[in-house]
């Protein structure tokens, strides 16, 4: 949860302006993501251990408390046998809708910035990770994939680069 980490930072930021969960309120995230992982299916991959991705809804905070987002997860399992009781480390975790879409543009779309928004300028490339009611959920993107920015952004201010 540290906004300025160079990798981390970008989900940090997202989880804050989407959910209102920021550095004080990482215990109720990991309760959260812990109390969803016990309920989800597991699938294994005998090269990497026991792994299981999960889509475990958390609910925002404060002014964001009436918004409920997926967040998506990755675990590994290295003991299967402890599983029973036994919590695995988190790999990582990326925000996504759990409302339909209601919009011509859709989650994992790239599109094109028709104006700055963020630190993405105008014509900038992302790709959507949720759709809401009003507004898009994009990670903007820089040279070499690097994330620059995630965004909260109207459709009307995007255009479809690639469906």
């Amino acid at each position: 949860m540290n906004l300025d980490h160079e990798i981390g930072g970008p989900k940090a930021q997202a989880f804050q302006r989407i959910l209102g969960i920021e550095l004080a309120d990482v215990d109720y995230l990991a309760e959260a993501l812990q109390a969803g992982v016990r309920r989800a299916p597991i699938s294994d991959n005998a090269l990497f251990g026991v792994l299981c991705e999960v889509r475990i809804p958390v609910a925002g905070l404060r002014e964001h408390q009436d918004r409920v987002v997926a967040v998506t997860t990755a675990w590994e399992l290295r003991h299967p046998t402890l599983l029973h009781g036994w919590l695995p480390p988190i790999s990582t975790g990326n925000l996504r809708s759990m409302g339909p879409v209601k919009h011509a543009i859709s989650e994992h779309d790239v599109v094109v910035l028709r104006e700055p928004v963020g630190a993405g300028p105008a014509g900038a490339t992302g790709a959507v990770i949720s759709v809401y009611d009003d507004t898009l959920l994009v990670e903007i993107t820089g040279p070499g994939g690097k994330t620059l920015d995630t965004i909260e952004v109207a459709a009307a201010r995007l255009d479809v680069k690639h469906a």
